[in-house]
């Protein structure tokens, strides 16, 4: 019996990971969110082989992207990237799992998508974040798109703070 230990949605996918960390996706895949080679729709959740050896602990869905974090907490990401939500320094299209290497050095613990911008939080207590920033929603005091994540330096000063 396959036990699944968490499952994430994004607009039109879904995500499951298994208790043995495979990772599973089904739905529209129009710009690589499912993490599949080909781009094609799943009507059944599909194993994401790109990451079968390395193993999922968390997965979460954006909009038409998705992030996920294995047991040493390397962070992947894939799908759609017009705003950078991927993390990879670029805006192209990802359709498979690519490991985000402006946090390589960091063990990601949390990671969360929006609708076009992405945060994680590493084991050392940073926050980062990056993709759209129209709205302030990066927390970095301004409106700018970040390609790469950037630690939220506010969130430093408040965690130091022990602020509830």
């Amino acid at each position: 019996d396959v036990k699944i230990k968490q499952v994430a949605c994004g607009w039109r996918h879904s995500c499951f990971v298994t208790s043995d960390g495979l990772l599973f996706t089904a739905g529209w895949a129009k710009y690589g969110q499912l993490g599949h080679l080909l781009m094609e729709d799943h009507l059944y959740a599909a194993k994401v082989v790109a990451l079968e050896e390395l193993k999922v602990k968390l997965v979460s869905g954006g909009w038409r992207h998705t992030v996920a974090v294995t047991p040493s907490g390397r962070l992947f990401a894939w799908g759609w990237n017009k705003f950078g939500q991927l993390g990879l320094g670029m805006h192209n299209d990802v359709n498979i799992p690519t490991q985000v290497v402006a946090v390589a050095d960091k063990s990601v613990t949390q990671v969360a998508c929006g609708w076009r911008h992405t945060v994680a939080v590493s084991d050392d207590g940073g926050i980062y974040s990056w993709g759209r920033g129209a709205n302030g929603q990066l927390g970095h005091g301004d409106t700018e798109e970040q390609f790469l994540p950037v630690r939220i330096e506010l969130m430093d000063k408040i965690c130091a703070l022990g602020v509830d």
